[in-house]
């Protein structure tokens, strides 16, 4: 969920981590959602725009996890972008 044009400073709710230079993510939680396979279904087909992830949070056992995972997918886009191969 992180973009250029995204404002910090806006107060839109959202929980906001800084993990990786100059790497912002921000995340929205949401209760009682009744069309997750929908969701699911337009992420994976590219029908949403931006970068993000849905999660469900019952399998989630620690924030760290996720601010690894989203660590990890900001190296990688930052390698792709300058055309150098993703290390492990």
């Amino acid at each position: 969920m992180a973009d250029a044009s995204d404002n910090a400073s806006d107060d839109d709710g959202l929980l906001k981590n800084e993990l990786y230079p100059d790497f912002n993510v921000r995340c929205a939680l949401f209760e009682g959602v009744t069309n997750a396979t929908e969701l699911v279904a337009q992420c994976v087909q590219g029908d949403m725009t931006g970068d993000l992830a849905l999660i469900d949070a019952d399998r989630v056992v620690s924030v760290r996890v996720l601010r690894q995972a989203a660590t990890n997918c900001a190296r990688r886009a930052e390698n792709k972008a300058a055309g150098r191969d993703y290390a492990v």
